[in-house]
């Protein structure tokens, strides 16, 4: 229709039909926004083919009571319609309106004077390329010339590609830029937090190879593009697609792709971080997830399905996906991973936000504050924060366990070394020293002379004690009965081999609750008990020692004291074996070693162990050390 004819038409109606009988808003100095959604008539156009001329003057638009109007994934074209009159006088107050949603192939702004007269027109929208936006802003702002006390009746035209919601707002021009200064700090922040966290991980991933930083890296860099694509922000469209009109008319099929690359990204991080392994049950569900994923993404952008398909695919993804993580995050905590927690936490707290978001753009949880409007991105960096610290600790508890494997390995290997030393003991010395025995036994000691028949009966005595003390060595490095009954028992059986040395009568008490120990921790303590047993009858010289036990709730102090010949505590020597076994109490059990002894009144040696320490993956020569020199002490003492 030719535009003249079509404002002469117009003109003719003007005369008899009132551009809108509704009373108009009055804009007041003192009130410096106003949210126009319980004022705003409008009419819904479902085939999209109505002009202005159609809908000028109608009176069946439908009066919104939704402080923000909103229709939910519908393919229709909306018009609004409402009245603007300026209460002020001051003729420099200028105002703007705001559509404060971004999503929209064309916004179309229309505005008559009280005499009918079109005195502004505004085509705005993604669609139109550089003219896309009236002033560079975030969303959607259409400068109003309203002159003191005169009314204005604003038309707005809206063909939505997404949800349809509506925040509509008049702002005083000063209010408005700064609370559009405000929501840019927020969202530089915004992409800014995701950004730095999302390359640091890509940096720690080049440094350890580790490929759940990877993971994590690719799925928060998958995340940001869409959050590009489709944050309030719209940046993406704004900077880029608006000049590429193939694009552009694809951005939701390009959203469709983003988000479903996130999803994998995110299952194979989750996989990774949760330490779930492809061949199990949530291994495979995941693996399935993931297929569904990819086969709902090519369904989507290849049949010729109707609009809300692939919107839905929109919010289809992170919920689905989402539920399913935090499904597979709680298995994994039920299972007594912990680290867990942080994954189920963090994916919940997502999930709520894609919940609020989803709810606001069907119109079921209507809205414009500030959380609403960004309950995804606010969701999201606490998911990020939670992932990350839930990331850093399983792979802490995977250093830990494989710290722990190390050890037992260690332990396992020294526990051989001792069973194969107690067997060359027993077998190879202790034969040797038997042959000995049997051999001088041979010789006929009555044709010795006196002194002969002397050195001959000290070296039988002197054979028969070095066979003793190597069968009770050979006894005292790995009792079984450490393993079957526990330290106290085996620690009892020492004390009973020394004991039948008979050179120092040693005593063992234990005091408080015993129990069971982890076998490590059992098998450090009893070759600290046997070093101090041992001191006590290699150097002590002492007639009676005493090993006491004190079992605390959370600790064990081992204390043993002897009436030797003591010594000062200032000329303490490793040779003693206390040096190396201090070290060995301190750096490795995170215990205290304390000496108390002078010269003719004895000595007192007190440890205290707790239970709960971690042990520490490093080499014990304060116990290797002791195998060679009790071996050697034996010829020594025997000397």
């Amino acid at each position: 229709m030719n535009f003249r004819l079509t404002w002469l038409c117009l003109g003719l109606l003007a005369g008899v039909l009132p551009a809108s009988a509704q009373a108009p808003v009055v804009l007041y100095p003192r009130l410096p926004e106003y949210n126009l959604g319980p004022r705003l008539e409008y009419l819904e156009d479902p085939s999209g083919v109505l002009t202005l001329p159609d809908v000028f003057g109608r009176h069946d638009f439908v009066r919104s009571r939704a402080e923000t109007p909103s229709f939910g994934l519908s393919s229709s074209v909306f018009w609004f319609r409402v009245c603007l009159r300026n209460g002020g006088t001051d003729p420099n107050r200028q105002y703007l309106l705001e559509l404060g949603y971004s999503h929209f192939r064309g916004v179309d702004l229309y505005v008559f004077d009280e005499k009918n007269r079109l005195v502004e027109q505004t085509l705005a929208g993604n669609a139109r390329g550089a003219a896309h936006r009236p002033l560079p802003t975030h969303h959607y702002v259409f400068p109003l010339r309203l002159p003191p006390g005169e009314t204005r009746t604003v038309y707005l035209r809206a063909d939505g590609m997404a949800s349809k919601i509506f925040p509509l707002t008049v702002y005083e021009e000063r209010h408005f830029y700064a609370q559009a200064g405000d929501y840019s700090l927020w969202l530089g922040f915004y992409f800014g937090f995701v950004t730095i966290i999302a390359l640091y991980h890509l940096l720690l991933f080049g440094y350890t190879s580790d490929r759940g930083y990877l993971y994590f890296s690719l799925y928060l860099l998958s995340y940001w593009l869409g959050e590009l694509l489709r944050s309030n922000g719209n940046f993406a469209e704004r900077y880029v697609l608006v000049y590429h009109p193939f694009w552009q008319q694809r951005v939701v099929q390009l959203l469709n792709l983003v988000l479903t690359l996130a999803s994998w990204f995110g299952i194979l991080f989750y996989r990774q971080g949760l330490q779930i392994t492809p061949d199990s049950v949530l291994g495979r569900v995941l693996t399935g997830l993931w297929l569904t994923n990819a086969a709902a993404f090519l369904l989507v952008v290849t049949l010729p399905l109707p609009t809300w398909v692939p919107l839905a695919f929109n919010f289809y993804v992170p919920a689905v996906v989402y539920l399913s993580l935090f499904m597979a995050s709680l298995a994994q905590l039920m299972q007594g991973f912990r680290p867990a927690a942080y994954y189920a936490l963090g994916t919940g707290v997502f999930l709520v936000g894609v919940i609020l978001v989803f709810c606001n753009r069907l119109g079921v949880l209507p809205g414009t504050t500030f959380f609403l409007h960004n309950a995804v991105q606010l969701a999201s960096i606490a998911e990020i924060l939670l992932l990350s610290l839930g990331f850093a600790e399983s792979l802490r508890q995977e250093r830990r366990r494989r710290k722990l494997d190390l050890l037992r390995s260690h332990l396992g290997g020294r526990k051989q070394e001792r069973e194969w030393l107690s067997v060359v003991l027993h077998n190879l010395f202790g034969n040797t020293i038997t042959f000995l025995a049997r051999q001088l036994a041979t010789l006929q000691s009555a044709r010795f002379t006196p002194e002969q028949r002397t050195t001959y009966e000290e070296m039988r005595l002197r054979l028969d004690e070095a066979d003793r003390e190597l069968r009770t060595l050979a006894r005292s490095l790995l009792p079984p009965v450490l393993d079957k009954h526990g330290l106290c028992e085996a620690l009892n059986v020492t004390v009973a081999n020394f004991n039948s040395l008979k050179e120092t009568h040693i005593t063992l008490t234990s005091t408080g609750d015993e129990r069971r120990l982890d076998e490590r921790l059992e098998f450090e303590l009893y070759l600290v008990g046997l070093e101090l047993l041992n001191n006590v009858v290699r150097h002590a010289r002492a007639t009676a020692a005493r090993l006491e036990l004190r079992w605390e709730p959370t600790a064990l102090e081992l204390t043993m004291s002897d009436n030797g010949r003591g010594f000062e505590v200032t000329d303490l020597r490793e040779g003693y074996g206390f040096g190396s076994t201090r070290k060995f109490v301190e750096r490795t059990l995170h215990g205290s070693f304390a000496v108390r002894s002078r010269p003719g009144a004895g000595t007192t040696v007190r440890i205290w162990v707790p239970f709960g320490a971690e042990p520490v993956a490093v080499s014990l020569p304060a116990v290797r050390y002791t195998l060679t020199r009790w071996l050697f002490a034996t010829i020594r003492w025997s000397r």
